[in-house]
């Protein structure tokens, strides 16, 4: 039985550089609620939410 190598298939870039940009523009400005430590009594519930409607923010900057 011989082994066939399969070939990776080379994706096309999906964002611009300009998009690129405001990507990590609008991640840095929003890091510490995105990335940062869970602070205060009874955050373990709600950071994840909030979280999550800072990303739904920077997705719908991005996409406007």
């Amino acid at each position: 039985m011989e082994t066939e190598e399969k070939k990776q298939r080379v994706r096309a870039q999906n964002w611009t550089t300009e998009e690129e940009i405001a990507l990590i523009e609008n991640v840095k400005e929003k890091s510490l609620t995105l990335f940062g430590p869970i602070k205060g009594s009874g955050m373990k519930g709600k950071i994840k939410d909030i979280r999550e409607k800072e990303w739904s923010c920077i997705a719908d900057r991005l996409n406007s």
